[in-house]
């Protein structure tokens, strides 16, 4: 009678043991590798440019973390409000070819990072973009 009730406490201490490893590994330390997520930012921008000209783009930020989207969430407002700040500062002849889109693309980067005081973005995607 003493075995197995020995045997019996054993294993479910061992249960215990593993179920609680599982949740540590799963809430705490939970894998790294996956956790980059591309977020849309919820707006087509469509504005004018400095001097004469226009700009419509459709943008996607790629986190490093997947938190951070109720971050963007929460501070849609200052988002969009910095990436206009950005579109509205270019002018056209400095957004023509690669060079310019890729130069607007670290631009956007920059004020995005600022506004959300995290250097964890990392890397901008135009889903479209149509200069006028």
């Amino acid at each position: 009678m003493g075995n197995r009730l020995l045997t019996v406490i054993l294993a479910v201490l061992l249960l215990v043991v593993i179920i609680g490893g599982v949740a540590i590994y799963y809430f705490v330390l939970e894998p790294r590798f996956d956790a980059s997520v591309t977020y849309q930012i919820p707006e087509l921008f469509m504005t004018d440019l400095a001097g004469r000209g226009h700009i419509r783009v459709e943008i996607y930020v790629e986190l490093g973390d997947k938190r951070l989207v109720k971050d963007f969430d929460k501070q849609q407002v200052e988002v969009i409000d910095a990436v206009y700040r950005v579109l509205r500062n270019k002018t056209r002849e400095e957004l023509t070819g690669a060079n310019g889109q890729d130069t607007l693309r670290e631009d956007l980067l920059g004020a995005l990072r600022q506004v959300m005081a995290s250097d964890n973005l990392h890397n901008l995607y135009f889903k479209q973009i149509v200069i006028d």
